[in-house]
Protein backbone atom coordinates (compact mmCIF):
# COMPACT_ATOMS: atom_id res chain seq x y z
CA UNK A 1 0.00 0.00 0.00
CA UNK A 2 1.37 3.41 -0.95
CA UNK A 3 1.93 5.99 1.76
CA UNK A 4 -0.45 8.94 1.84
CA UNK A 5 0.94 12.12 0.33
CA UNK A 6 -0.44 15.60 -0.01
CA UNK A 7 -1.70 18.31 2.33
CA UNK A 8 -3.56 15.96 4.67
CA UNK A 9 -0.42 13.88 5.26
CA UNK A 10 1.57 17.05 5.98
CA UNK A 11 -0.93 18.23 8.59
CA UNK A 12 -0.87 14.79 10.20
CA UNK A 13 2.90 15.12 10.66
CA UNK A 14 2.57 18.65 12.06
CA UNK A 15 -0.04 17.48 14.58
CA UNK A 16 2.28 14.72 15.78
CA UNK A 17 3.26 14.97 19.45
CA UNK A 18 6.98 14.81 18.65
CA UNK A 19 6.98 17.33 15.80
CA UNK A 20 6.85 20.51 17.92
CA UNK A 21 9.93 19.84 20.05
CA UNK A 22 11.83 18.53 17.03
CA UNK A 23 10.94 21.57 14.92
CA UNK A 24 11.88 24.06 17.65
CA UNK A 25 15.14 22.25 18.39
CA UNK A 26 16.09 21.95 14.74
CA UNK A 27 15.21 25.58 14.02
CA UNK A 28 17.26 26.74 17.03
CA UNK A 29 20.23 24.59 16.04
CA UNK A 30 20.17 25.70 12.41
CA UNK A 31 19.82 29.36 13.38
CA UNK A 32 22.72 29.08 15.81
CA UNK A 33 24.89 27.42 13.20
CA UNK A 34 24.21 30.11 10.61
CA UNK A 35 24.75 32.94 13.13
CA UNK A 36 28.05 31.32 14.11
CA UNK A 37 29.09 31.09 10.44
CA UNK A 38 28.09 34.71 9.89
CA UNK A 39 29.99 35.90 12.96
CA UNK A 40 33.13 34.00 11.94
CA UNK A 41 32.92 35.41 8.42
CA UNK A 42 32.51 38.97 9.68
CA UNK A 43 35.41 38.51 12.11
CA UNK A 44 37.75 37.13 9.43
CA UNK A 45 36.87 39.89 6.99
CA UNK A 46 37.25 42.67 9.59
CA UNK A 47 40.61 41.34 10.74
CA UNK A 48 42.09 40.63 7.31
CA UNK A 49 40.05 42.57 4.73
CA UNK A 50 40.76 39.61 2.47
CA UNK A 51 38.06 38.07 0.31
CA UNK A 52 40.41 35.14 -0.31
CA UNK A 53 40.69 34.30 3.41
CA UNK A 54 36.93 34.65 3.73
CA UNK A 55 36.62 32.06 0.97
CA UNK A 56 39.14 29.82 2.74
CA UNK A 57 37.07 30.05 5.94
CA UNK A 58 33.88 29.11 4.14
CA UNK A 59 35.63 26.25 2.36
CA UNK A 60 36.98 24.96 5.69
CA UNK A 61 33.47 25.10 7.16
CA UNK A 62 32.18 22.99 4.26
CA UNK A 63 34.97 20.38 4.11
CA UNK A 64 33.74 18.31 7.10
CA UNK A 65 30.30 18.02 5.51
CA UNK A 66 31.86 16.96 2.24
CA UNK A 67 34.20 14.41 3.78
CA UNK A 68 32.04 12.99 6.57
CA UNK A 69 28.54 12.90 5.08
CA UNK A 70 28.81 9.38 3.64
CA UNK A 71 30.31 8.02 6.85
CA UNK A 72 27.73 9.84 9.00
CA UNK A 73 24.87 8.56 6.85
CA UNK A 74 26.14 5.01 7.25
CA UNK A 75 26.40 5.53 11.01
CA UNK A 76 22.86 6.94 11.16
CA UNK A 77 21.58 3.79 9.48
CA UNK A 78 23.28 1.55 12.05
CA UNK A 79 22.65 3.22 15.43
CA UNK A 80 19.70 4.68 17.31
CA UNK A 81 18.95 7.95 15.52
CA UNK A 82 17.53 9.70 18.58
CA UNK A 83 20.67 9.02 20.58
CA UNK A 84 22.90 9.99 17.65
CA UNK A 85 21.01 13.28 17.24
CA UNK A 86 21.35 14.01 20.95
CA UNK A 87 25.09 13.29 20.95
CA UNK A 88 25.82 15.31 17.82
CA UNK A 89 23.83 18.29 19.08
CA UNK A 90 25.63 18.17 22.44
CA UNK A 91 29.00 18.08 20.67
CA UNK A 92 27.98 20.98 18.40
CA UNK A 93 26.77 23.00 21.39
CA UNK A 94 30.00 22.30 23.28
CA UNK A 95 32.16 23.33 20.33
CA UNK A 96 30.13 26.53 19.91
CA UNK A 97 30.56 27.34 23.60
CA UNK A 98 34.31 26.76 23.36
CA UNK A 99 34.50 29.00 20.30
CA UNK A 100 32.50 31.69 22.12
CA UNK A 101 34.85 31.47 25.10
CA UNK A 102 37.88 32.05 22.89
Amino acid sequence: MAAAVGPSAAWRVIRSRNFGPYFVGNASSASGTWFQNLAASILVFRLTHSAFLLGVLNFCQFVPVLLLSVWAGNLADRVDRKRLLLITQLVATSLSAILAAL
